[in-house]
């Protein structure tokens, strides 16, 4: 079984990285990304990311994914925008809790233009009884709703694109894998080229990085 205490270890460590950058913001902007981190950390709780390797039960805490993707934005890209890193942090609460969490929330309690960024980046629903087509047809009209966003709206998600794909070697799940990575090459990859030159080149090596894990093990 894996240690609860080391999951809590990590969650913190990368919390407290997030909290550093944060404190540099201005003060109304800075309470309103902590206050974006809270309402993450409350939608994610027992909740978890894909089982690992060294994980096969359960992976790490979910709620160190968000705050990655928007250390990459504030750390990596150098996007200082509060809207875009809060939306970063945000971007997957409504997925993790439909029934109780809606966009007019997160209107109410960030602004509309955070809220329109959530909204966007929010996958549809995926229930296990709609067939497979179905599934395709939605997966496809989101990413044609990414794609005619704005700049900023697409550098979120790849970001968000990047942060998994970089764990993706990790994975327990093989299948998970070779889908992820020819979602990846087939639309983030083109999408990334026109977008944001150095989100492009590393989710290139991110995708060497799985094709050799996928090669050798």
């Amino acid at each position: 079984m894996s240690d609860p205490k080391q999951k809590s270890r990590l969650s913190g460590t990368v919390r407290h990285r997030l909290m550093l950058v944060v404190d540099d913001f201005k003060q109304t902007e800075k309470k309103t990304l902590e206050k974006a981190i809270t309402f993450a950390e409350e939608a994610h709780q027992k909740q978890f990311l894909r089982p690992t390797k060294e994980k096969p039960e359960k992976g790490e805490p979910y709620i160190v994914h968000p705050m990655r993707v928007a250390l990459i934005l504030l750390e990596e890209v150098e996007i200082k925008d509060v809207i875009a890193v809060a939306s970063a942090l945000l971007h997957d609460v409504i997925e993790a809790k439909r029934e109780t969490i809606s966009v007019s929330d997160i209107e109410r309690e960030f602004g509309r233009p955070i809220a329109m960024l959530v909204s966007i980046l929010t996958k549809p629903p995926m229930p296990p009884y709609i067939e497979e087509a179905e599934k395709k047809s939605r997966l496809v009209m989101y990413h044609k709703r990414i794609e005619q966003a704005t700049v900023m709206v697409r550098i979120v998600k790849l970001a968000d694109r990047l942060d998994s794909l970089r764990s993706a070697p990790d994975w327990a799940n093989r299948a998970e894998k070779e889908t992820y990575l020819a979602e990846t090459r087939d639309f983030y990859i083109p999408l990334a080229e026109k977008s944001d030159d150095y989100l492009h080149e590393e989710l290139l090596a991110a995708c060497e990085q799985l094709e050799l894990d996928l090669k050798f093990n």
